[in-house]
């Protein structure tokens, strides 16, 4: 049944529903969020900062950073992968390198890309850290290694190093 209110009292009965509102976000535990107050943490850093994605200020370098592993993908290269394309390698060969938890970094294999999904931008000289994993954005290319190890990879446009 529908009950036709007048347009003061629509008014008041909407001045209530605010105020009901604001009072239960008040009283709320500092930290929680009401499901209406909820904003979904940006696509780029997980809530807990478990992994990252992050671009280039060339937009050239784009990458992945987890707890267990970093991987950078470079869009244009003019450099040559020091080996050769593994015969099992369906996908891409040299433009995307990779350091895990052990071992040197490596260059991967891909049938996919890091391209219209690394966002922001990690400016010249600024670094991330997740874990043990860090990189630091450069002129002369993106470097990340694993801090416990040392292994890692530098990667720019013209030239890429594993170690």
């Amino acid at each position: 049944m529908h009950i036709p209110f007048s347009r003061p009292v629509r008014s008041a009965l909407a001045a209530i529903s605010v105020a009901g509102a604001l009072l239960a976000a008040a009283a709320a535990p500092v930290g929680a969020a009401s499901p209406a107050a909820y904003v979904a943490p940006a696509a780029h850093v997980s809530p807990a900062a478990s992994y990252a994605l992050f671009k280039s200020p060339s937009k050239n370098i784009y990458c992945y950073m987890d707890t267990s592993s970093v991987r950078c993908d470079i869009l244009v290269h003019t450099y040559k992968p020091a080996s050769k394309k593994p015969s099992w390698c369906e996908g891409d060969w040299g433009s995307s390198m990779t350091v895990g938890k052990s071992g040197k970094g490596r260059i991967l294999c891909i049938s996919d890309s890091l391209y219209a999904t690394a966002e922001p931008v990690l400016q010249y000289g600024h670094s991330k850290t997740i874990g043990r994993f860090t990189c630091l954005s450069r002129t002369d290319g993106m470097r990340c290694k694993n801090k416990w190890t040392g292994h890692g990879f530098q990667l720019a446009k013209t030239k890429y190093s594993l170690f």
